[in-house]
């Protein structure tokens, strides 16, 4: 057992301590029971002189003519007398209450036991007198004579049993002074059991906790040079050596941060230097339209800002399996394959990553199999993403070892960042150019990338800043910027709503449906060779928002292109009706109809758009019904919702 510990000496006087209540607990439980019987003792003791009394007064009065009663109680109080007599001298059941007896030890007081034994040898003649009167006749000499011995006898053995009651007292007390001596001795010893507690807890927790604090609030006041040395217990050097790390821990990370905030200000210039330049190259990387341009400018951006030997970006294919070669830059010889697998290693790895990853002779299982091997030392990658969209990955490789830091990891990323917003802009500007046939649809493309494409790069940039800045401390060029932010976000909504109005009739933002379908409807009408006729059973104006009245508009003004140019009828009838909780609106002629299951005609036309204009109903939350026969004409039924 390890004395030199806390836990072990107060478990030690606590131990004590319950060792002495239970000792306490035990003295005073089998004191209470010898009491009790002590009680029943003396209680049995003082009734033997009752007895005596009684089998006198019985005696006096066997003569009278009620002499079987008196007999039989004489006989009854006898017989109790012998019986507790027996039971108090040699231990034994002793008659107590009317049917009930209870056990009774035998006297081991010498002299009770002799005063016992004295009170047993009178008794013997007081009860052969006992015996003599109740077998005499009263007019007989012999019944007076054992009535004369019984009252003669009668006052030496009640003093013989008033002795013996006293004895028993003397007795009792002498134990219940014991007991009170046990239970002084009991208190004593519990106090000083407290008093050792106290004093053990002062000397081995209290004190030694008091300088613990006082070290500790030294600590907090950033005196970090006094060492912590707290002698004591086990617990408490354990404690004051470990409190002593933490102090040398926290001097250590103090220096560390003294010494790194002293280069703070060159690390933050770097920095701003750094974010200064990469702003410089997203504008003029997202000042390009065209894809090759776009492609050339970020490698010459990325070779000029991390001063690589060689640059490499590679795009995804169609079927996302291969990683191709699109753009590099650096010495002849820099590249030995066009394309890789993007499903294997290290390519792989590069799509799954959120960050730029490094990658170097030493620390690579494989490389990218485009990359000439001298140019394999030092390698930093990092993909090309677009929200969860992976489209490619920029690589830098250098023949040295350890040619690209930390930092140069960082700055990658964000180069990868911008050069994928730039190159998902380029494509989706030739993908509006090839497709585009209409000049609305130019004007998107230029709208995209001269405003809001460029927004989003410079927001990209400035959020880069800010977030460095927030690093740094420096809280008001951050606001500043946040600023900055605000204004470029009003002027991309400016920019967007200039792009959306310049591709549509400019009206009332929510007109009421039937004057927009009834002008439509006077539009088409003088192109039309069939007469057409506009109604509505809808008296309230239907207004909707502009976007739904333009998808419903749209499907009514390509139903009656369909009916003018290819139905042949000489009425088209245009009405709005309501059903129950939607809006019909039928677009029906008496034309030469058509089979719908086979709308491809003769003369090569793909009658009524049907796709288109159910494309449009789906996006107005409503459906597009088309029933025609041939020689019956055309129903165009289009239904949707009252309240959406």
């Amino acid at each position: 057992m390890n004395l030199n510990s806390i836990r072990t000496r107060l478990s030690l006087l606590l131990a004590a301590f319950a060792f002495l209540i239970v000792v306490s607990f035990g003295a005073t439980i089998w004191s209470l029971e010898s009491q009790s019987q002590d009680a029943l003792v003396i209680n049995l003791a003082g009734r033997q002189r009752m007895l005596i009394q009684q089998i006198q007064r019985d005696a006096s009065q066997i003569s009278h003519p009620e002499h079987a009663l008196f007999a039989s109680s004489l006989k009854e109080a006898a017989a109790t007398f012998e019986q507790t007599l027996d039971a108090l001298q040699h231990g034994g059941p002793a008659p107590y209450r009317p049917g009930q007896s209870i056990q009774v030890r035998a006297a081991s007081n010498p002299q009770i036991r002799a005063n016992l034994e004295q009170l047993g040898a009178s008794w013997a003649g007081f009860s052969n007198a006992i015996d003599a009167l109740l077998n005499a006749s009263p007019e007989t000499d012999q019944f007076a004579q054992s009535s004369q011995t019984i009252n003669d006898l009668s006052p030496g053995l009640l003093e013989q049993a008033d002795q013996v009651v006293r004895l028993y007292e003397a007795e009792t007390e002498a134990k219940i002074s014991r007991l009170r001596l046990i239970q002084a001795s009991f208190l004593i010893a519990a106090i000083l059991l407290l008093g050792v507690g106290g004093l053990v807890t002062t000397r081995s927790v209290t004190e030694p906790l008091r300088n613990l604090e006082k070290s500790a609030s030294r600590i907090g006041a950033g005196d970090l040079s006094v060492p912590v040395s707290v002698s004591g217990l086990r617990e408490v050097t354990l404690l004051s050596s470990t409190m002593d790390r933490m102090r040398q821990e926290l001097k250590n990370s103090r220096d560390e941060l003294v010494e790194w905030t002293e280069h703070l200000e060159q690390r933050v210039a770097q920095r701003t230097n750094e974010l200064e330049a990469l702003n410089q190259v997203s504008n003029e990387i997202a000042s390009r339209l065209e894809l090759p341009q776009v492609l050339n400018s970020v490698v010459n951006k990325t070779c000029q800002l991390l001063e690589a030997e060689a640059v490499y970006l590679c795009l995804l294919d169609e079927s996302g399996a291969q990683m191709r070669l699109q753009a590099i830059l650096g010495p002849e010889g820099t590249f030995q394959a066009t394309s890789t697998s993007s499903r294997l290693p290290p390519a792989s790895e590069v799509l799954d990553a959120d960050t730029a990853l490094s990658c170097g002779v030493a620390n690579c299982r494989s490389f990218c199999q485009i990359i000439h091997p001298r140019y394999r030392a030092s390698q930093l990658v990092a993909p090309l993403r677009t929200g969860d969209n992976i489209i490619g990955a920029l690589c830098v490789g250098s023949r040295k070892t350890g040619a690209f830091s930390a930092e140069s990891e960082t700055l990658l990323t964000r180069l990868a960042v911008i050069a994928a917003i730039a190159i998902e802009n380029a494509r989706l500007y030739a993908q509006a150019e090839r497709a585009a046939s209409l000049e609305e649809r130019q004007c998107i493309a230029a709208e995209i990338h001269d405003g809001l494409a460029q927004t989003l790069s410079y927001l990209q940039l400035l959020t880069g800043q800010i977030t460095q800045e927030v690093q740094t401390g420096q809280n008001i060029e951050a606001l500043c910027k946040l600023e900055r932010i605000q204004d470029a976000l009003d002027r991309a909504m400016a920019d967007t709503r200039r792009a959306l109005g310049s591709l549509q009739e400019q009206r009332a933002p929510r007109e009421v449906l039937q004057d927009q379908i009834s002008l439509l409807v006077e539009r088409a009408a003088p192109l039309c060779p069939a007469a057409i006729e506009w109604s509505s059973t809808q008296t309230a104006p239907v207004v909707l928002s502009h976007q739904d009245s333009e998808q419903i508009l749209r499907i009514v003004q390509e139903a009656l292109n369909n009916a003018c140019q290819h139905s042949q009828a000489t009425h088209i009838a245009v009405c709005l009706e309501t059903r129950d909780q939607e809006y019909a609106l039928i677009i029906r002629d008496n034309g030469v109809g058509f089979d719908p299951q086979h709308c491809a005609q003769t003369d090569g036309h793909n009658h009524f758009g049907l796709k288109i204009m159910q494309a449009r109903a789906a996006r107005a939350g409503g459906k597009l019904i088309l029933e025609s026969r041939k020689g019956s004409g055309t129903h165009v039924i289009l239904t949707w919702p009252k309240i959406k």
